[in-house]
């Protein structure tokens, strides 16, 4: 693994390709979070004896999703959104728990699921031997190493960014300083973003002078005012965008 890094840092440009530098986002361009995340809340429900349907799903999902949000804004704390989301959540179904508890034991189960998105694997095995590669990620720290780990995709990678590590997620521009300065400022024109939030990975990168790539496997909709570089609905779709032929 640390002959792959070193490897990846001594390459400055890539060999006739257009970025030197691809930042992959980690949950739900990489990794299925949304699987992950289905898998941890039913065990945790479970382990505490608590009632677990879609309704508890579908109301955590949206709570979490709001509480996320507000980490990108910069008004929550990962600390604070540990605990929040299983007390608003047990709260509005009516349910005698310790939110602590359950964010405790949610996360325990969480940092276990390492499921990828199909063709994750292979396409990092086909563009770690020519482009240098970092993970870029907003989540929390006792999830995401272990995460990164056990799906086996931390040799592909000179480094990863945790927001919860440095205290700052993206879209904020202190995100990508860190991971500009890990990368050994190239020039911002040879960097790519790869991600599925437009909010997040598309308009961090954008703001801070990187390309961006979409990846949009549901097809939902651009916003106007936000275009990506490159879009794509599968991650095989990749490497011919970056006129890599097919092995």
């Amino acid at each position: 693994m640390q002959e792959h890094r070193e490897n990846a840092l001594r390459r400055s440009e890539p060999a006739g390709r257009r970025y030197a530098w691809i930042l992959f986002d980690a949950d739900d361009t990489l990794l299925d979070y949304e699987a992950a995340q289905v898998r941890a809340l039913r065990a945790t429900f479970t382990t505490l004896a608590l009632p677990f349907d879609d309704d508890i799903l579908c109301r955590y999902a949206a709570i979490n999703r709001a509480l996320w949000r507000r980490i990108e804004l910069g008004t929550i704390t990962g600390e604070r959104l540990r605990v929040a989301r299983f007390a608003q959540l047990l709260q509005q179904r009516g349910l005698d728990a310790d939110p602590q508890v359950c964010s405790d034991l949610y996360l325990q189960m969480l940092s276990t699921m390492s499921l990828l998105v199909t063709g994750a694997l292979p396409l990092l095995q086909r563009l770690q031997p020519v482009c240098n590669l970092g993970l870029i990620t907003n989540g929390l720290r006792e999830v995401q190493r272990p995460r990164f780990e056990r799906a086996g995709i931390m040799p592909y990678f000179a480094f990863a960014v945790v927001s919860d590590e440095i205290g700052a997620a993206k879209p904020a521009r202190a995100f990508f300083d860190v991971a500009f300065a890990q990368m050994g400022k190239p020039p911002k024109h040879a960097v790519l973003v790869v991600g599925d939030s437009l909010a997040a990975d598309i308009r961090g990168g954008h703001e801070y002078g990187f390309a961006t790539c979409w990846f949009n496997p549901r097809r939902q909709p651009r916003d106007p005012a936000l275009t990506p570089t490159h879009e794509i609905a599968r991650l095989p779709d990749l490497p011919p965008l970056l006129g890599l032929a097919e092995n």
